[in-house]
This record gives C-alpha cells, structure tokens and sequence, in this order.
C-alpha cells in the first residue's frame, strides 16, 4: 500500500475540523460558531453556549471522520461511498443544525 498525495490531502482535511471542534469544545472558539458571533448580545442570551458549543463540536467532530471512512476502507474509488458518505454528512448537518435550532435555546 502507497501513500500518495491524496491520502495526505484527506488526512489534513479530516484532521482541520476535529481541531477546529476541540478549540470551540474548549470554550475559545465561540466566534467561530456562524450566526452566533453575528448575533446581538440579546440573540445570544437566547442559546445555551455550552449546549451549542457540543452540537457544534459534534458536527466538526463526525463529518471529518465520515468523510475519511471510505479512504480508510480501501473504497475511495467506489461512487456508492461516496454517495453514502454524502448522505450521511447531510444528515450529520441537518440534525445538528435542528439541534442547535431547539435542544440549545434556553
């Protein structure tokens, strides 16, 4: 098995969100949450920062890894996983983003 450039390019792109994810879970990274950081003082006090905080890590934490499955399968060449690992990162995004929309208001 060879490690080419494409393997290094997916492993840096999966590993970028997870960061990303540990710095918002940190409680650093708030502005980095979109609409959250836009948001007045008022709009803000409206969602539980630490509920959002999680949904939003989650997301940065599972979709990275979704994408990387297929890679680490040996079936990067197979257009039914990468239609699959499309849908599932939909539904990972959606659901996250209807939790941030209810389960985060206080």
């Amino acid at each position: 098995m060879t490690i080419d450039i494409i393997d290094i390019i997916i492993t840096i792109v999966s590993i970028i969100p997870i960061g990303v994810g540990i710095f918002i879970l940190s409680g650093w990274g708030d502005s980095l949450i979109a609409g959250y950081n836009t948001a007045s003082k008022e709009e803000q006090q409206k969602f539980n920062i630490k509920r959002l905080r999680l949904v939003v890590a989650l997301i940065l934490f599972i979709v990275p890894v979704v994408i990387f499955i297929p890679f680490f399968l040996g079936k990067e060449d197979s257009a039914m996983a990468h239609i699959l690992t499309m849908v599932v990162c939909f539904i990972v995004v959606v659901v996250g983003v209807v939790l941030a929309n209810t389960w985060c208001k206080k």
